[in-house]
């Protein structure tokens, strides 16, 4: 597959995978906290670098072996990374986490995710 293919795939999946995730959204509980508060976006880079490097994302989200760089996606907004951390993302190495974290945890994952997006 050719580059431009591989681009088109990938743009394909993830308009994919927003549409799928649509009906979830209209679930989602409101942050208990301002997700821009440095202290909630801290905690939330240490439960990443404990829950989610290593095989996965990378230590700070860098990349690892199972999944993406979560560096410079604006497409990660609030929303999208609380569903994503929440639901999963069927047909990936990105399990649910909601039976293993709590609301305000996830909160923090998406608070320190989109962190990642600002310059």
């Amino acid at each position: 597959m050719n580059r431009r293919s591989a681009c088109r795939a990938s743009l394909l999946a993830l308009g994919l995978s927003l549409l799928a995730i649509r009906p979830a959204a209209a679930q989602v509980p409101p942050p208990p906290f301002d997700l821009g508060r440095a202290s909630v976006i801290a905690a939330g880079e240490t439960l990443f670098n404990r829950r989610c490097a290593g095989k996965c994302h990378g230590l700070d989200a860098f990349a690892g072996e199972d999944a993406p760089s979560l560096r410079e996606r604006s497409y990660l907004t609030p929303l999208i990374s609380y569903v994503m951390i929440n639901y999963g993302r069927p047909g990936t190495a990105m399990p649910p986490w909601k039976e293993r974290l709590s609301d305000e945890d996830i909160w923090r994952l998406a608070a320190y995710v989109v962190s990642l997006q600002q310059p």
